[in-house]
């Protein structure tokens, strides 16, 4: 597929305000991290809830709380929450991290905590672009990426309809490898040993996909974003 009429933007904060009303909704943000996303989602006038399987994310998250956010440790595929206490559901870059067999249970569990006429918004990374071919080294997620697909696309096993699916096209800058390696690690400290192991490697393919830009190189990358609906029992 190509990519070149898709839309450009900044980060994945662009492709939530495309998809989502925010003001005043109660989000749940999946696979949470440190939390980044979560204070986005106060400071544009949202409830916002994360949740992380790693508990030292977690605690970072809850050390840098900027309102009345609050951060959980636990799993996209069992959700520590009542039924129907959600506006909207987010999985930013997260759905492809849950266990193989574990997707579409976790589509499942969002759609059993959003209220009737709730939103899911599933926003992943596509297995193409300068990014992809210098990460694929470290973590090649063509795999996870194809299966988190395949479970947005049955709606019958997780009870929620399909929304508009659009793509786009966004850039990431990095002074020079060693920043990209960094952010990498810091992403997944368990990676560090294969990055030490091909950072010659990564060096090397680094230079050959990046773009000189005026203050280092850049990088594009596929996104694509899939709105489920929640449609009235």
């Amino acid at each position: 597929m190509s990519y070149c009429g898709a839309p450009v933007v900044g980060t994945v904060f662009d492709v939530i305000v495309d998809a989502l009303d925010l003001t005043a909704r109660r989000v749940l943000d999946v696979g949470c991290g440190d939390g980044a996303l979560v204070r986005w989602l106060v400071r544009q006038g949202a409830t916002a809830t994360g949740i992380e399987t790693q508990q030292a994310l977690v605690e970072s998250a809850r050390s840098r709380t900027i309102g009345d956010e609050t951060f959980h440790h636990g799993r996209g595929e069992s959700l520590p929450f009542d039924d129907a206490v959600f506006d909207a559901v987010v999985f930013s870059y997260s759905l492809h991290h849950v266990p193989e067999g574990a997707m579409r249970a976790a589509l499942a569990e969002a759609h059993r905590v959003l209220v009737d006429e709730g939103r899911v918004l599933v926003v992943e990374p596509v297995a193409d672009g300068d990014y992809f071919e210098v990460m694929k080294i470290v973590d090649d997620e063509t795999h996870v990426r194809r299966l988190a697909l395949e479970a947005i696309n049955d709606s019958s096993s997780h009870g929620l309809a399909p929304g508009p699916e659009r793509y786009y096209r966004s850039y990431r800058d990095f002074h020079g490898p060693d920043d990209m390696l960094e952010q990498i690690i810091r992403v997944d400290p368990a990676r560090r040993d294969i990055v030490d192991a091909n950072r010659d490697r990564l060096r090397d393919r680094f230079f050959r996909h990046g773009t000189k830009v005026e203050k280092g190189y850049r990088f594009e990358m596929a996104i694509r974003s899939n709105v489920l609906l929640k449609c009235e029992a």
